[in-house]
C-alpha cells in the first residue's frame, strides 16, 4: 500500500510538472532505427518550440522516424523550459506499475524478514541452552537448606 502512495505521487508530481506543447521538427528523422538506438520505434530528432514567455527553444525528443522536417509534433516541456523524455504515466499504467513494484519490494522483503526469523530462532535456542547449563549448576543448591 505505502508502494502504491509512493508511487501515486510521483505520478501527480509528473502530471503538474509535464506540459504538452506543439514543436516543429526541423530536420527529417533518420530512417535507419537499428543505428539511432529506437525505443518503440521511435528516433532522436531536434525539434523546435515557443515557451510560454514566448522564446523559442530547441532541442532533441524521440520522434517516428518516417517524418519529414517541417513536421509536427506534441512534445512534454518540464517547468525549466526543457524537454522532457516521456509523457506523464496515465492511471491505469500507475495502478499496474505500482502493483508491480509493491510485488518487488514484497519478494524481495521476504527473504530479508526470513533471515530475521532464523537468526532470532537460532539465538534463542543458544539463550535457552545457556539457561538450562546454568540451572543445572545452581539447582542442587536450592534442595539445601541451612539452619
Amino acid at each position: 500500500m505505502l508502494t502504491a502512495h509512493a508511487a501515486g505521487d510521483v505520478f501527480a508530481a509528473q502530471h503538474a510538472h509535464r506540459h504538452p506543447v506543439r514543436a516543429v521538427l526541423l530536420a527529417d528523422a533518420p530512417h535507419d532505427t537499428t543505428a539511432a538506438w529506437p525505443v518503440d520505434g521511435l528516433v532522436r530528432a531536434t525539434v523546435r518550440w515557443t515557451a510560454p514567455d514566448g522564446t523559442p527553444r530547441t532541442g532533441a525528443t524521440l520522434v517516428d522516424s518516417d517524418l519529414r522536417a517541417g513536421a509536427r509534433v506534441v512534445v512534454r516541456q518540464d517547468d525549466q523550459d526543457g524537454l522532457t523524455p516521456a509523457k506523464p504515466t496515465n492511471p491505469t499504467g500507475g495502478a499496474t506499475e505500482a502493483g508491480l513494484f509493491g510485488t518487488a519490494a514484497a519478494l524481495l522483503a521476504a527473504p530479508v524478514f526470513g533471515a530475521g526469523a532464523l537468526g532470532r530462532a537460532w539465538l534463542d535456542r543458544r539463550r535457552m541452552a545457556r539457561w538450562d547449563r546454568e540451572r543445572d549448576l545452581v539447582e542442587p543448591s536450592w534442595g539445601r537448606r541451612k539452619g
